[in-house]
């Protein structure tokens, strides 16, 4: 079982080496794991042939964690609700309330309008 929910943002500064998100990740105990959502989202963007293997290297370090339909209930209540909502941001954020675990993140603006009773959850990866 997961102990969090890491969104696409971090995935992406893995990739790509960053320093910190490195570090950070090297300090993990806890298993983590990711969404579908965050698995396609990145294998999409990955147009250079060359990298998409290290991406999926990174992808397969964490537990793919699929939506179920009590999150895409949650997705469609929260876009009712505001339909400006980022539909991604949405599907990532019900799996961790639905596990009710962190979720990891540099998208925190986009993230508080999906849960903003339960900011204790969102955790900024620095």
């Amino acid at each position: 079982m997961v102990t969090g929910i890491i969104d696409t943002t971090i995935i992406v500064h893995l990739i790509r080496g960053e320093r910190p998100a490195l570090v950070w990740l090297a300090g993990l105990r806890e298993p983590l794991g990711i969404t579908t959502v965050t698995r396609m989202e990145i294998m999409r963007s990955e147009n250079n042939k060359a990298r998409r293997p290290l991406a999926k290297s990174f992808l397969d370090l964490f537990e793919l964690v699929y939506l179920e339909h009590a999150d895409q209930d949650f997705v469609i209540r929260s876009v009712e609700q505001d339909p400006g909502m980022g539909i991604s941001d949405c599907m990532i954020a019900a799996v961790a309330y639905r596990l009710n675990v962190p979720l990891f993140t540099h998208n925190l603006a986009d993230m508080r309008r999906v849960l903003p009773r339960w900011k204790e959850w969102l955790w900024l990866m620095v």
